[in-house]
């Protein structure tokens, strides 16, 4: 049976308006790379779960979103199973009433899983099919162990989505990625008018009726079951009038933030890829980064031991940071109409540290190593300090 013939089993959750707002908001990627022609085909959320994804050749994703609090810690496997209000509980709802359906059923969590116990076993293939945690999963959902089994061979976990304080951020950048000339005002609106579009189909009520009837025959529906069902029902059609950036595809970052393989991308990569790094640059930078990290905390550690009088401390390596930052920020300027910005920054940053790598690093802290030099400039940006600029998608 198709997902949009299946009736949902609870269709009464507008009332809580906080919680739908996040979940708009973890929608909006999906609805933005449905606006691009991505491969999604349509959305319809708050139907049997919090968001059902239509794929092309009839695949399907059923999304449940959670969020929680960071005071209240990890996701453990208790949290998932075992609760009167378990997530997976109700995914394997969802499973139980379209499990003729080729789909996916995906638990989405703000805040990270527990490092510890069973749970993260629900990440990768092999953890889903670990005899142990089959037993116990089927044991808290009250199941036969053969049932769980497909069903954990069915499901995906990707947690720690953007925190509620940082979520729209992360949204208003992907659509910064489409086109660098959008000024505020016009981000902010697409924003806007896309989150309105997709709260008011989260409060659509059901239309009583399946959605391949209402395609197939609308002429013997009711306009007002029409309208119900147009009130849930996101197309391509509507999502991209929303966003009325003509002539693009989905961005790099977009895939990136949408790909269930990767893990989220972190603020230094997310810049790079804004600004129209390559995958190699990209690649360099984490290295690089990684190394001057480590670099930075084998002084401190060794300083803080040595009888030396001239020791490292925080505000030496402050002094290095401030003199970075004020290179990268001109050459961000000297290059921000550039169509893809970050890879004449990355060169020009580079050129600068082989001239003057002792005017930035006077006390030999980095080295005066251009390569460590510039693994500092990649931790700043990390830091959300400095930017690489904005491609022209």
């Amino acid at each position: 049976m198709e997902p949009t013939k299946i009736i949902a089993p609870d269709d009464s959750g507008s009332d809580t308006f906080d919680r739908y707002l996040y979940q708009a908001k973890v929608i909006f990627p999906f609805f933005l790379s449905c606006a691009l022609g991505g491969p999604e085909i349509s959305i319809i959320p708050e139907h049997i779960e919090d968001v059902l994804i239509e794929y092309p050749n009839n695949q399907w994703s059923f999304k449940q979103i959670k969020s929680r609090d960071g005071s209240v810690g990890y996701w453990t496997l208790s949290d998932l199973a075992s609760k009167d209000s378990a997530p997976l509980k109700s995914l394997y709802r969802s499973f139980e009433v379209s499990s003729d359906v080729d789909a996916t059923y995906e638990l989405l969590l703000e805040q990270p899983l527990s490092p510890s116990g069973d749970v993260k076993l629900l990440l990768t293939p092999e953890g889903r099919s670990d005899d142990k945690l089959i037993k116990n999963v089927s044991k808290a959902l009250k199941i036969k162990k053969s049932d769980c089994k497909i069903f954990l061979s069915k499901i995906r976990i990707f947690p720690s989505l953007p925190a509620r304080k940082h979520i729209d951020a992360v949204n208003i950048s992907l659509i910064q990625t489409l086109n660098k000339n959008l000024t505020g005002n016009k981000i902010e609106n697409i924003y806007s008018s896309a989150l309105n579009e997709i709260v008011r189909a989260m409060r659509g009520k059901s239309p009583g009726i399946s959605w391949p009837s209402y395609i197939r025959h609308p002429f013997s529906i009711s306009d007002r079951k029409i309208k119900l069902v147009d009130a849930k029902h996101i197309t391509y059609k509507k999502c991209s009038s929303i966003i009325g950036i003509k002539d693009k595809k989905p961005t790099l970052l977009l895939e990136r933030v949408l790909n269930p393989k990767l893990p989220p991308p972190t603020a230094l990569e997310s810049k790079l890829i804004k600004g129209g790094a390559t995958e190699e640059i990209v690649s360099d930078a984490k290295m690089l980064r990684a190394n001057a990290v480590m670099h930075e905390a084998e002084v401190l550690s060794r300083d803080l031991y040595s009888s030396s009088s001239g020791l490292s401390d925080d505000s030496e390596f402050q002094n290095v940071q401030n003199r970075l930052i004020v290179r990268t920020n001109a050459t961000v300027a000297h290059n921000y109409k550039k169509d893809r910005p970050a890879i004449d920054i990355w060169n020009d940053l580079i050129g600068h540290l082989q001239s003057n790598s002792s005017q930035f690093d006077p006390n030999s802290l980095f080295e005066q190593d251009v390569f460590l030099l510039m693994g500092e400039i990649c931790e700043i940006s990390d830091q959300c300090i400095t930017n690489w600029g904005i491609a022209d998608a």
